[in-house]
């Protein structure tokens, strides 16, 4: 499982939430992305993630995200 016991998610998918996250940041706005993942039966899951930009506190955005087991 990619390496690292408790690791669920390629680097290549780690990738794509990555920069779905700071486009989310960067527009203020809201965004889908799709990505897999390994559940702890070693089966490959697609998920859906919505991310929804909140505001900012400090230097940090606040970034709601929802997931869904596509």
């Amino acid at each position: 499982m990619y390496g690292k016991i408790g690791s669920s998610i390629s680097p290549e998918d780690t990738a794509i939430v990555a920069s779905a996250i700071k486009e989310v940041s960067n527009s203020k706005g809201d965004k889908y992305c799709w990505y897999n993942r390994v559940a702890q039966d070693g089966k490959l899951h697609k998920i859906k993630m919505y991310m929804k930009y909140w505001g900012k506190n400090e230097a940090s955005s606040i970034i709601f995200c929802m997931f869904y087991d596509v």
